[in-house]
């Protein structure tokens, strides 16, 4: 995924949620920036995303990160759900 600048990023993040704003994203980008990784992350709103391609790549090969209100056991047996669907 090309980032503002048009530079390739080395991490893409897609947010998947329900409330955040453009403003909690710019703001969260922010923070990212502050971890001084020597890689770029690209970070996006996944109902902004437009292209269904790629809508469609991350809802075959997504891997949550953080799950709010479920216990991670929960985000584990669903990729092990999903990895048995492929």
């Amino acid at each position: 995924m090309s980032n503002r600048e048009g530079h390739m990023s080395e991490i893409d993040l897609a947010v998947i949620e329900h409330g955040l704003t453009p403003a909690n994203v710019l703001h969260i980008e922010e923070q990212l920036d502050e971890l001084l990784l020597p890689q770029t992350i690209d970070l996006t709103l996944y109902r902004q995303i437009g292209d269904p391609a790629l809508r469609a790549h991350i809802d075959r090969v997504d891997v949550p990160l953080y799950v709010a209100g479920r216990e991670a056991r929960a985000s584990a047996a669903a990729r092990r759900e999903r990895a048995v669907r492929r």
